[in-house]
């Protein structure tokens, strides 16, 4: 037997548009959040599917067919041979009236655009299998179909935040993907335009706490990219909250990173009231920059802080330059300074450490300030200087001006003198007649030769010492002025607080002066403290005469 279908076009509905308008149609959002609070989502209804309604006209050797029939269909991707698309659907004694047959048919999301080709296998009444029929049938597309299919564009005008389409999701899922699959060229997941002065390109809005607009990279490119030939590459603004945040889970990776090509700021913060940028960090940086050749960090702001860093456990503001300065600023005010440092729980306001250069640097080129200014408006030290490896806590070159020094450390005046033999601190000096310059531990009584005593005995320190560096320099401190303590005997007679000193016979030791002839030009001082007998220390006002 032959059988033959024909199909009524005016009569066959490919019912996907629903679908389409979910997959291929991915522009339908919302056009901003002021707007858009007032729109209701509309009532949850059943989904369409994908299942839509075939009709068809039997004919049994050329004549219309009346009875019950099994039929069965498969979808190809061509009209011979080709890959079968989706399940086959089988219908059984379905029922033919006049030629005429209703299938209700269902092969998944199979419609995305391509071609596709309806096969029919049919086995009525008396028949021992199924006959194919041919040739297979195609699915033409209903009017409105045509216009969602990939490259077609649906024109409108909507004044309304739900857009020329909408597509709403109420189940947990995504309610418009876009997906660009090319391995190369410039692709969009999600494009989207505004050709008006105040529209918005892509808009996400969001309740109850979610996410307005996400990107997301698994690999190496980028989540969000914002990109602007005038105005703002990315643009975030709340009224309560971040205008942008970034997050990073990385500790090699900043949560955001500015990068400049063309030599301006990477990362710029302007305030008219409060802070320009402001960084927070409970472990580590509040705000960290780093530049080659320029400022790593900078900040303006009309009235507030340029720059403000906050960290709770760490630094407040981190800068690094490899050719540049780490963090620089600069102030117009006279009253006010470029850099400032307030620390208001007793520690270090402004804290500089080098370990090969200068820890704080301070320049000026006006004659009536100082390239240094440190004010205590206590008791404590307006300028504070200390060295661990031996150096100098504070040194100068030039001329050294002061209304009042205030030596804590020492009781003498000390110069470096180079000495002949072995010296230790208490130890009665003269000079050395055989070496220009230089100074030996006293031999003999009375010696006119009397220079001073080498400092450090009794743990009183030099106060002040004297050295010119290349010209006079040497190796020993001896004391030549002030308070120190001198080896002495009392051999020859007592020693009394207020008696005179002068050498004695023992090396490097003073004793009572008590032949005032010869005491001339030979006293190193006065006994500020007693030795009955032996020998000892003796605390001497020194005073050469």
């Amino acid at each position: 037997m032959q059988y033959r279908v024909s199909v009524d076009d005016k009569r066959q509905f490919v019912r996907f548009v629903t679908l389409l308008l979910a997959i291929l149609w991915p522009l339908a959002l919302v056009g901003g959040s002021v707007a858009a609070e007032g729109v209701e989502p509309a009532a949850v209804q059943a989904p369409l599917g994908a299942a839509f309604t075939y009709q068809g006209q039997l004919k049994r050797d050329g004549g219309l067919f009346d009875g019950s029939c099994n039929f069965q269909f498969t979808l190809w991707d061509e009209e011979r041979d080709g890959a079968q698309q989706g399940d086959s659907q089988s219908l059984a004694d379905l029922a033919v009236l006049n030629g005429l047959f209703t299938a209700q048919l269902d092969f998944g999301n199979q419609f995305t655009g391509d071609a596709r080709w309806l096969e029919v296998q049919v086995q009525c009444e008396d028949d021992e299998e199924y006959t194919t029929l041919a040739p297979r049938i195609l699915l033409t597309s209903s009017p409105y179909a045509i216009g969602l299919m990939p490259g077609a564009q649906i024109e409108g005008a909507v004044n309304s935040v739900s857009g020329v389409v909408r597509v709403v999701n109420h189940g947990v899922g995504t309610a418009v993907l876009g997906v660009a699959v090319p391995s190369e060229g410039a692709t969009y997941g999600i494009l989207g335009n505004a050709f008006s002065p105040n529209g918005i390109a892509v808009s996400g809005y969001t309740e109850n706490g979610g996410t307005a607009v996400r990107g997301l990279a698994n690999d190496s490119g980028v989540g969000v990219w914002g990109s602007s030939n005038t105005g703002a590459g990315v643009y975030g603004e709340s009224a309560n909250f971040n205008g942008v945040r970034g997050l990073a889970h990385n500790p090699n990776h900043g949560a955001i990173v500015g990068i400049h090509d063309g030599g301006g700021w990477a990362v710029f913060g302007t305030s008219d009231s409060g802070a320009g940028v402001v960084g927070l960090s409970k472990t580590w940086v509040g705000v960290y920059g780093e530049s080659e050749s320029a400022f790593g960090v900078q900040g303006k702001s009309g009235s507030g802080s340029g720059v403000v860093g906050t960290s709770t456990a760490w630094i407040g503001v981190y800068g690094e330059s490899t050719q540049y300065e780490g963090v620089r600023g600069l102030a117009h005010n006279a009253n006010h300074g470029g850099v400032v440092g307030i620390h208001n729980g007793g520690g270090i306001a402004v804290f500089g450490n080098s370990p090969t250069g200068d820890g704080v640097y301070g320049t000026t080129a006006a004659g009536n300030k100082a390239g240094v200014v440190g004010v205590n408006t206590g008791n404590g030290n307006g300028v504070y200087g200390r060295s661990n490896g031996g150096g100098f806590a504070g040194f100068f070159e030039g001329k050294v001006g002061s209304r009042t020094v205030h030596i804590l450390g020492g009781a003498d005046l000390a110069e470096w003198y180079n000495v002949t033999g072995a010296v230790e601190p208490g130890t009665l000096m003269v000079i050395d007649p055989e070496n220009a310059g230089h100074l030996m531990p006293s031999t003999q009584a009375y010696d006119t030769k009397v220079a001073g005593i080498v400092s450090g005995a009794g743990g009183v320190n030099p106060g002040l010492t004297l050295q010119q560096e290349g010209v006079l320099d040497g190796d020993t401190q001896v004391a030549i002025a002030g308070r120190v303590y001198v080896q002495a005997e009392a051999f020859s007679a007592p020693i009394q607080p207020g008696d005179l000193l002068t050498t004695s016979d023992i090396p490097g030791h003073a004793m009572k002066a008590v032949d005032r002839d010869r005491s001339y030009g030979a006293v190193i001082g006065k006994a500020m403290t007693g030795l009955d007998e032996g020998a000892g220390l003796v605390l001497v006002l020194v005073n050469l005469q």
